[in-house]
């Protein structure tokens, strides 16, 4: 069965987590977009470990894909498959697709200079650069790296670019670097890996708000986060999908500017911060904290095909009186109940917390299969 993870908010739902659990059972596992602006946590024996470019399926030893639409930073992938070998023991087999475009050191200054006059919040990994020179169709794809000639022309032409900033590519030491770099990974088509399995975890980063086109423009990241990033990212039709995963913190976070209609501003947000540990995994920054906002998750649900729900962190919930959640543009209380860490399964919940998930499914019409309820504690229905 391939399986597909997309997160329903602004990112930071725990998507880590979910794929950690799903790809022990399959053969691949995707990531389709993004860079290293994300930074997805999983645990081991209660250390933290985060994949900022890998999919989070890395202490399954599996085969893991950066796909056609991410941008990629090579010095932080080497760093960070360095790190999983060094500090863990972690050897992966992997592949980057041909079509995956280079993030190069510049982009990160670029990034800066930019989002100063935007103020979007970015994480300043050069990202949205990589993806306006990939729109501009200046950029550079990974299969270009063994290809001097090609490679040479795409770094003159954002060199011209570069210029209106003040900013420049070293080529020549950037010619040797990368073809360096073309001998030290499998770069390939993914395609033909992806269609010999039907057994693929297709891992999304941040969430559907982001979404370039579907979110909350022009506070969202640079390329398309939902469903139709998944198709465009694996190159899998639609049809081989067989089951969308819709992950759904129990409270909405969010990192950066942007509209943010449930955001908490008294003591119970620095309460839930602290519980959750809900600063950014890539910057540290502290997320803004806000109630469970219904009606736009039912959107991204609605939108991105959605056929299970998992939903994270209920546990930092625990204590808090009342709980709410914004259904049809009101706020609906719900009393609060006990803590819940650790608990595996569903008959030991408190009645309140069982009534909270079940309001939750009620309004989304979708079942609730995951329940995080701790680091490392996730109950299956």
């Amino acid at each position: 069965m391939n399986i597909c993870i997309l997160g329903m908010q602004w990112g930071d739902e725990g998507k880590g987590k979910i794929t950690d659990i799903i790809s022990k059972d399959s053969d691949i596992t995707v990531r389709f977009c993004g860079g290293a602006n994300a930074g997805h946590t999983i645990y081991k024996g209660g250390e933290k470990i985060v994949a900022h470019i890998l999919p989070s399926s890395i202490l399954n030893n599996k085969v893991c894909v950066l796909g056609n639409s991410m941008v990629i930073h090579f010095p932080s992938l080497i760093k960070e498959i360095n790190h999983l070998r060094s500090a863990w023991g972690i050897d992966i087999e992997l592949y980057i697709s041909d079509k995956a475009h280079v993030v190069l050191d510049v982009y990160k200054e670029l990034d800066k200079i930019i989002d100063k006059t935007n103020k979007i919040g970015t994480t300043h990994k050069g990202i949205g650069p990589a993806y306006t020179f990939k729109s501009k169709r200046i950029g550079i794809q990974t299969g270009y790296l063994d290809k001097p000639n090609i490679l040479y022309k795409s770094l003159n032409q954002i060199n011209q670019d570069l210029k209106l900033y003040s900013l420049c590519i070293d080529i020549e030491k950037s010619m040797e670097y990368f073809g360096q770099i073309s001998r030290m990974f499998n770069i390939c088509d993914i395609t033909e890996i992806l269609s010999k399995s039907n057994n693929i975890v297709i891992e999304g980063s941040q969430g559907v708000m982001l979404d370039i086109d579907n979110g909350t423009y022009p506070y969202v990241t640079s390329c398309n986060t939902g469903i139709s990033g998944a198709i465009a990212g694996t190159g899998l039709s639609h049809k081989k999908i067989d089951r969308i995963i819709g992950v759904v913190k129990s409270y909405t976070t969010r990192v950066g500017n942007g509209p943010f209609p449930t955001e908490i501003f008294s003591e119970i947000a620095n309460n839930i911060r602290e519980k959750g540990a809900e600063y950014g995994a890539t910057t540290g920054r502290p997320r803004r904290i806000g109630w469970l906002d219904l009606d736009q998750v039912k959107k991204c649900v609605y939108s991105n095909g959605v056929d299970i729900i998992n939903l994270t962190k209920l546990d930092v919930l625990s204590d808090i009186q009342p709980i709410k959640i914004k259904i049809n543009d009101r706020y609906r209380s719900l009393d609060g109940f006990p803590g819940i860490s650790s608990i595996t399964e569903f008959k030991e919940l408190p009645k309140n917390a069982v009534k909270c998930i079940q309001a939750i499914e009620d309004y989304l019409k979708i079942p609730i299969k995951y329940i995080g309820t701790g680091v490392d504690t996730t109950i299956f229905r």
